[in-house]
Formats: structure tokens, sequence, C-alpha cells
């Protein structure tokens, strides 16, 4: 269980990266329609991460184990929200600190780390997004998706969409394939979703 935690953390803080890239990319001046991004996946992420905000759900499979994500992105604060096998686990970074909860036994642990803004941190990715290595097709449950794919920091990643949709997110941890269904992304993100619980125990670390 603690492997599909850690793989679904790297799957949203890329994701993140990914929208904060795209966002500074070279259609990211007027309307954010994404008419002038040079991918389909700059332009898909310029029309939904305006202002640097966004709300995502996402479903995945790992080792047998179905999981279901919703990650948000607000300024530079991040919130995932992950069920597997029953569990619930709850991150949120925000004000340089990273709180894991888990709201069965009402705990929530809080450690102190240097976070740099979202932006900061990924507005150098954005010329990963600019020119796919490969296109092409991948036939998902018996449905033809046209796929971008891209190079980040040594992984392959392919961004496989429905029309103007993405469906899809496709990429190799450990020699190892992993697919991302995105059930729904929406511009924004609820303000409410970044507090931290009150009346759990907290342990700082």
């Amino acid at each position: 269980m603690k492997k599909l935690f850690v793989l679904v953390v790297a799957f949203v803080l890329m994701l993140a990266m990914t929208a904060c890239g795209g966002g500074s990319g070279s259609g990211s001046e007027g309307s954010g329609g994404g008419n002038d991004a040079s991918t389909k996946t700059l332009g898909y992420f310029n029309e939904y991460v305006i202002g640097g905000e966004y709300t995502m759900e996402m479903q995945m499979e790992v080792d047998g184990v179905s999981t279901t994500t919703k990650s948000a992105v607000k300024g530079d604060m991040l919130y995932s929200e992950t069920t597997a096998g029953g569990m619930t686990s709850i991150m949120i970074m925000k004000d340089n600190e990273q709180y894991v909860i888990d709201p069965a036994s009402k705990t929530c642990i809080k450690m102190s780390m240097e976070i740099d803004s979202m932006t900061e941190m990924f507005e150098d990715e954005a010329e990963d997004y600019a020119a796919a290595v490969a296109t092409g097709t991948v036939d998902i449950g018996g449905v033809t998706y046209e796929y971008e794919e891209f190079v980040v920091e040594d992984t392959n990643v392919k961004y496989c969409f429905d029309g103007s949709d993405l469906k899809y997110i496709i990429t190799t941890m450990d020699g190892q394939e992993y697919t991302m269904e995105i059930i729904s992304m929406e511009k924004g993100a609820d303000a409410s979703l970044f507090e931290i619980p009150s009346g759990y125990t907290m342990m700082e670390y």
C-alpha cells in the first residue's frame, strides 16, 4: 500500500509540474485557450490552469488495487486525496509545511520543509512540453486515442486525447507502465480543501 501512495503522489506532483509549466508557455497570454501552444498538451493545460488554480479527479490501478485521487492546486498550495483498498490518505502542502492526514485515525503528521513557489519550481519545465518526441495512436479499452509523448526527467510520458479532451496519462516508472484515467478537470480550486482539519492529533517532525 505504501508503494501505491508513493506512486500516486509522484503522479500528482508530475501533473502540478505540467500545469504550472504549461501556464508559462507561449499560449499563456490572452484568454488562455491554448491556441498558440506548440503542442496539444500545453494547450490543454493553458486552457484549464488559468491563474494557477485547477481541480482534477483521476483513477488508476496498481498491483491490482484500484485507486481514485482528487488533486487541486491553488497558487503555491497543493492538495491530494487518495482512496485505495478502503483507505484514504490526504496530503496538503502550503506555507513551507507538508501535512499527511489520516481521516480514519484522525491523525496529522506535520513536516517543515522549504517549499518553493509552484511557479518557480516548474516554470522551466514548459520547454519539456514544447515539442513531443513522438505522436501516434493507442488503443485503451477498445477506444483509439491520439497521444503526444514527452521525456520528463528521463521518464517517457504519453498524454492521450479524445479530440481536445485529455483522457489518459501513460508513464513508466522503474520499468513498469502505469495508466491513469482522467475523470474530470476543472478550472479553480475550493479554498476549504487546503484547511487543516481541527480535532486531529498533530505530530510534528
